[in-house]
Formats: structure tokens, sequence, C-alpha cells
């Protein structure tokens, strides 16, 4: 594959020889998950996982560091400044633009999505599955119930009619950060709750008769420091991104630059679907290398 960037939109072409094709890809995006939360005693569950996995802990959101953006530049390839969602709040209509749940319903793939913010709705267009979390009192927050209940419909709907592509959205560390601040003891309780449930997926997917065909992306929307994530702080811009591919098992960190939106291209990568037209995202060289 060929990437060139052209001092704004990318081009990206894909090559016409094949590489290897995933039938099963899972995004977890982590609301609010800062780098520096995750370790061996927090988070045991990611942290297995970075044993075998290609990573980055130095990836980008893009400005503004909202849920919102982030989500539509995760989903779409796109910088905020060409999909134009800056707002964070939640609205009646459904963005317009193309995502990769679209793309893959014109290739007659299906798709499912998980998400704890109802706010989050307007990005699901076109998808076959949706389950959206009511919102939650802080006290169900901090016992891990909303997560826990995303991993348990998750679980479910993996076991009876697993989708090509599968959103799964994580409210707590989110939710606790804003009233309790990043990186206090009942951050990182949250941060665990929702590891916990990271743990379950992650179990059921390889105890499954699709774990040699299925890949994994572990990502944030954004970080956050005090009570907020809204300012142009490294706190609130730097975020984890860790992909697995089933038959690694080596640490490979990522040394070139990434950013929310290189999330979409890697996964139409992974389920081997030809991308046209223009993007900001590219897949890093560290995962090609592994999927060629």
């Amino acid at each position: 594959m060929s990437c060139l960037r052209h001092g704004g939109l990318l081009l990206l072409w894909l090559l016409s020889t094949p590489v290897y094709a995933f039938e099963h890809v899972v995004l977890i995006s982590v609301d609010g998950l800062r780098p520096d939360a995750i370790s061996a005693q927090t988070t045991p569950n990611i942290h297995r996982l970075l044993k075998r996995a290609i990573y980055t802990m130095q990836a980008k959101a893009v400005k503004p560091s909202f849920t919102m953006p982030n989500h539509t530049s995760m989903l779409t390839g796109l910088d905020s400044k060409e999909h134009g969602v800056n707002w964070n709040h939640q609205r009646p209509d459904s963005y317009s633009g193309k995502t990769v749940f679209t793309i893959l319903e014109d290739e007659g793939k299906s798709t499912s999505a998980f998400v704890a913010k109802p706010k989050l709705e307007f990005l699901l267009r076109e998808v076959d599955t949706v389950h959206i979390e009511p919102s939650p009192e802080i006290e169900q927050l901090l016992t891990g119930n909303s997560a826990r209940n995303i991993a348990r419909l998750f679980i479910k709907t993996w076991n009876s009619a697993p989708a090509a592509f599968t959103l799964i959205h994580l409210r707590e560390p989110d939710s606790v950060g804003h009233e309790y601040e990043w990186m206090s003891d009942e951050y990182f309780a949250a941060v665990s709750h929702a590891d916990t449930a990271i743990g379950k997926i992650v179990e059921e997917i390889e105890l499954s008769t699709n774990t040699n065909n299925t890949a994994m992306i572990i990502t944030a929307d954004h970080g956050g420091s005090g009570n907020n994530h809204g300012e142009d702080l490294t706190e609130n811009r730097i975020i984890p991104w860790i992909v697995i591919l089933p038959e690694l098992q080596q640490s490979i960190v990522i040394h070139s630059s990434i950013k929310t939106y290189d999330t979409m291209p890697t996964i139409l990568s992974l389920l081997e679907i030809k991308i046209n037209g223009t993007l900001r995202g590219v897949v890093p060289q560290e995962v090609l290398a592994k999927i060629k």
C-alpha cells in the first residue's frame, strides 16, 4: 500500500494485491482513558494484551478533545475540520457523511454497536444491531454496571451472530473523571471496571470459533485533567491505540504519529475493504507489515 500525504487530505490508494483479511474486527473505545492509567495493577487485561499487540501510548485525539468529534474521526478517517463535528451534545439528526458503518453496509458486511452514551446514536446510521445504554446515575458507574452490561450484551450477540465490525463504547472513566477528577482513586476504579469488561469481551472472542479470524483495536476518544478534557493539553489529547491480531505473539511499538482518524482505514484494511476517495487517516506500517 502506498500512502502519500499532501498538505491537506491524504489520498489513500490500496493496491490490488490482497492482504490477509480478517472476518471480524472489534473496536473498543474506552471513553476518557489516559495511557498513564494503564498498568499491571489497574488494567491487568489491557496490560497482558500489550505483550502481543501493535501499539502506541502516544496517539493523539483530534481537536476539540471531546467525545463527539473524536468518535466521528474514529469512524470516518477524517479530521474534525473535515467532518465538521465540533459539538459534544446530543442532536436529533444523524451524521450524513460516510462512516465505516455505511461503507460496510454498501459492501454487504454486517455491523453492530454497543455504546454507553445515547448522544453517540447520530453516528450509528445503517448499523444492523444497536444497543445504547441509558444514561446511568453516577453510583451505577462507580460499580461498573454500564460496562458490565455492555460486555454481557456483546457476548450474547457474538455467540449468536458475530458482526464483521463491532463498535464497543465504555463510558466509566470519562463520567467518573468529570465527577471526581481524572487520576483520582475513583477514576482508577472506573478504569479498572472498563478493563474487567474488556477482559470478558476478549475471553469470549478467544474461546469462540472465530478467534483466528478476529482482530481487535482498543483506544480512547480523549484523556482528561482535573474535571474536564476540552483544553488543548497533553493530558487531554494523548490516548492509547492498540491493535491485537490473533497470531501475533510479540509486542511491537508504533513509532509513527497516530491520530484518532487512523482508526477507520485500519479497520477497513483489516477487513480487506478497498477505500475509495480521500481520507486523512493512514494505516501504520507496523500493522501493514503483519497483515500482508
